[in-house]
């Protein structure tokens, strides 16, 4: 993030495919990282700002998001949109995939 802003909750690389649902059709992505707050993907899809999608991770499950900004190549920022406990939930599906994704609270 630009100006010294710093992200609630830290993003781990990933190398990993995954699809979204946006305007009733379903799109593969690329996967570039991801955290408990949002994920990068990139695709060839346009995605317009401030929408929202869905974000399948197979078993890891389903998560809704916001397109927050667009980069360079196709590239896009989602914010996930949930509450505590669908975070904690979330933490819990992701940390057997994502070793490196922290949930709420862990310092690390």
């Amino acid at each position: 993030m630009s100006g010294g802003a710093q992200r609630q909750f830290p993003r781990i690389e990933v190398n990993a495919k995954a699809r979204i649902s946006v305007g009733g059709q379903s799109h593969v992505v690329d996967l570039a990282d991801i955290s408990l707050g949002g994920a990068g993907i990139r695709t060839d899809q346009t995605l317009p700002l401030g929408g929202s999608l869905d974000l399948d991770l197979g078993t890891a499950g389903f998560f809704r998001a916001v397109v927050l900004r667009n980069a360079e190549r196709g590239g896009y920022g989602l914010r996930f949109e949930m509450t505590a406990d669908q975070r904690a939930h979330m933490a819990n599906e992701l940390q057997k995939f994502f070793p490196g994704i922290h949930g709420p609270g862990d310092t690390g």
